[in-house]
Parts: C-alpha cells; sequence; structure tokens
C-alpha cells in the first residue's frame, strides 16, 4: 500500500518490509527512527525497541506515539463497547489493544530497559472530526482486523452497533457533526 504512494517533494523513498522484532538494517545505520501508533501491536515490545536501538547511531533519537488510556479515548471506548456488544467480547478486546501501553511509567520503563536514556513523555491532545456515525465508521472497520466480522452483521445489527457508537459519542455532537478528543503519549529517546 505505501509503495503505491508517490512522494512528494524532491524526496528520495525506499520502502522495506520486515519484522518489528528483527529489522532488515545494519547496526547504527540511522539518526532518527519513527514508529507511530505500532508498538502496542507487536509480538515482543521489547523486542522490537531493542531493534530500533540498535539500528540507531550514537545519540541517535526514537520517537514513538501510541494511546493514552481507553479512559482517555473516547472514540475507541465507545467502538470496543459497541463491539463487545454486537460482534463479540474478543473483537472488542482487539480494539483495547490500541490502548495497551497508555501509562507513561510503563512505557517509560519499557524505553529505559530497551537502553534508550533521555527519555521524556509529553501528551498530545488532537481533537477527531466526523460529519456522523454513519460516514464515518464503515470506513473505520474497513481498515481493521475485525472488518469481516463486522461485515458478518445482519443489516440491525450493525444499525444498532452504529447506535451504541452514536449514543455513547452524543456528549461530543455539535452542530456540525462529532468532535472527539484523542489522546496519545509521544515519547522521545536517546541511544
Amino acid at each position: 500500500m505505501a509503495r503505491s504512494f508517490s512522494p512528494t517533494l524532491d524526496v528520495k523513498l525506499e520502502w522495506r518490509e520486515g519484522s518489528a522484532v528483527a529489522l532488515p538494517f545494519a547496526n547504527a545505520s540511522f539518526n532518527v527512527v519513527l514508529c507511530q501508533q505500532g508498538l502496542p501491536f507487536f509480538p515482543d515490545r521489547l523486542a522490537a525497541l531493542r531493534e530500533m536501538h540498535r539500528v540507531l547511531v550514537p545519540n541517535g533519537r526514537l520517537g514513538l506515539s501510541v494511546w493514552r488510556p481507553i479512559q482517555q479515548n473516547p472514540y475507541m471506548a465507545a467502538l470496543a463497547n459497541a463491539l463487545d456488544r454486537r460482534v463479540s467480547v474478543d473483537v472488542g478486546a482487539g480494539v483495547r489493544t490500541v490502548c495497551a501501553l497508555g501509562d507513561a511509567e510503563v512505557l517509560r520503563s519499557v524505553l529505559l530497559d530497551a537502553g534508550f536514556r533521555e527519555v521524556r513523555i509529553c501528551i498530545a491532545i488532537q481533537v477527531m472530526r466526523f460529519s456522523s456515525v454513519e460516514t464515518f465508521l464503515p470506513g473505520q472497520f474497513a481498515a481493521t482486523p475485525f472488518a469481516e466480522a463486522v461485515a458478518a452483521l445482519d443489516a440491525s445489527a450493525r444499525t444498532a452497533l452504529l447506535e451504541d457508537v452514536r449514543s455513547a459519542l452524543r456528549p461530543y455532537t455539535d452542530d456540525t457533526g462529532i468532535a472527539v478528543p484523542n489522546e496519545a503519549h509521544v515519547a522521545v529517546g536517546h541511544t
């Protein structure tokens, strides 16, 4: 999918696919490693962070972001709860995985254990806007690992799922649609 996008400007870009726990790069290959919202999904987070550390030059920098706890992310909470009710608890748990590293001190600890130093973590809050649950969620569902489970629901169950999410997000609804905060931890560390 990434290869289908043409780079803007005069940027030389090379796409490589590989395992996060065995990066296909030599030691000290990069000045900066960026990992945006991927760490909670890696099978071995510490091994993945150690790999990121390995491929950085001395004094290299890691920048990563992970979602804060699900309580600080009302959209994800609404989605997970609705999926619990309408699809399965396992599917809802999959959505909660997104927030698995929400505790800043747990995140700091795993970064330090991987060898990073001068770890700094800050909170970033952005507002996600969309016109309606009906226009946004079908595309969201299609881009997730649980797309087939949602597609397998009959029409009344899909309608109920959308209503569950709409109801949970009612406090974030205004005259233009839905404006819901998303909170993440942004962490920086050095080798």
